[in-house]
């Protein structure tokens, strides 16, 4: 929408200053949203291998199927590019680089970014 005329007093902050608004706070939300993805993602596989423990297929336990494990491993190697990229994320906060900046990073498509979900 253009030439949207809006009173003074509905106005948040500065004007012409949203977008830095929502670039500020937005991070900071996608970040908590990432630690908790990365949670349950780890939780996910710590059921995975109790139930590769437990469960038999073909007369085998199933840890002992080939292509099980590879699968396993996959998600693993999932899981600890997520977390690493979390850290990573969490180290760039607390060492005060501009939120921008951080932005940034995820938009070139580094780390985590280029990590795609299989099915």
């Amino acid at each position: 929408m253009e030439d949207v005329k809006v009173h003074e007093k509905f106005l948040v902050g500065e004007e012409g200053l949203g977008a830095l608004y929502l670039i500020h706070n937005l991070n900071r939300e996608r970040f908590t949203i990432a630690v908790g993805v990365a949670r349950t993602c780890r939780i996910c596989y710590s059921e995975c291998v109790r139930e590769m423990t437990t469960r038999r297929t073909f007369g085998k336990k199933l840890y002992e199927h080939q292509a099980v494990r590879i699968k396993l491993a996959e998600m693993a190697r999932q899981i600890e590019a997520l977390q690493a990229f979390v850290d990573s994320v969490a180290f760039m906060f607390k060492s005060g680089v501009k939120d921008a900046d951080v932005g940034a990073q995820c938009v070139r498509g580094e780390g985590a970014a280029r990590i795609r979900p299989k099915r």
